[in-house]
């Protein structure tokens, strides 16, 4: 992947986190993770990814290839931002 996709990536990535205007950790919640994952709390799934973060608002920084990598393969999403749109509309109910 050349440097400007990757750049295009990541800012849509950021892009996600800020436009949700919602703590991450209170839109991602164990109940959530547990639903969705084999993990049953937030903290196992970020331990497991390998990232070296403890908490969700720590994802941001991690480049959203992996993050959608990591993503498709532990939980029943494709990406990241889809679990956050699902995330997002199960908090609307």
């Amino acid at each position: 992947m050349d440097f400007k996709k990757m750049a295009q990536g990541l800012m849509g990535h950021k892009k996600d986190l800020d436009t949700s205007g919602i703590d991450l950790s209170s839109l991602i919640t164990d109940s959530f993770i547990s639903e969705h994952s084999s993990f049953s709390t937030v903290l196992e799934f970020l331990k497991a990814s390998g990232f070296g973060v403890d908490s969700m608002e720590g994802l941001s920084g991690i480049p959203v290839e992996k993050l959608n990598e990591y993503i498709s393969k532990v939980t029943d999403f494709n990406d990241w931002p889809q679990m956050l749109k699902t995330a997002m509309s199960m908090l609307q109910k």
